[in-house]
């Protein structure tokens, strides 16, 4: 469930950096294509990114926040209940 290839991984750090590089790059290596996914093969494709799992993950912390929050609203709602039927 946690795997993540780590071609996808370098592709995102690569991109990162080249992004936020301040040094100077020669004219003939900016025009130059960068084709990180070339030696793919056909069939490849990718498990997961890092934005799609935080999402999962966001999702299941919010999903486990309001199961427990409806768990405890029925056991007050059920305690109450028995409170005034005594």
């Amino acid at each position: 469930y946690d795997r993540m290839h780590c071609v996808d991984i370098l592709d995102g750090l690569i991109k990162y950096f080249l992004g936020t590089l301040d040094t100077e790059i020669a004219s003939n290596e900016i025009d130059a294509p960068i084709d990180i996914k070339k030696d793919h093969p056909k069939h490849y494709h990718p498990i997961s990114t890092t934005i799609q799992r935080q999402r999962e993950l966001y999702l299941i912390r919010l999903i486990l926040r309001r199961f427990r929050n409806n768990v405890e609203r029925r056991r007050n709602e059920r305690k109450h209940r028995e409170l005034t039927f005594e």
